[in-house]
């Protein structure tokens, strides 16, 4: 296993771009992908980033994978 390196994430930014990686897939699967992210998120988290795009990356993809078509697939982020 390899080191965790957290540093500053801009989270908004971060769950933006995560949603825009799964979107194109989720569109030619005819689903919904829908990301929302809760008021009181803080602006900045320290993460490592790789590791949590990496985890939550898979999770999504997973979902869109594995979600029949027509269906919806929704992360939400709340503190």
């Amino acid at each position: 296993a390899g080191r965790i390196e957290p540093r500053p994430v801009a989270l908004r930014a971060f769950l933006g771009d995560l949603e825009r990686a799964h979107a194109v897939l989720a569109h030619q699967r005819g689903l919904t992908l829908t990301l929302t992210a809760g008021d009181e998120l803080p602006e900045v988290v320290s993460w490592d980033v790789d590791r949590m795009a990496e985890v939550l990356g898979n999770l999504l993809g997973n979902a869109v994978k594995f979600t029949p078509a027509g269906g919806r697939v929704s992360l939400i982020a709340e503190p």
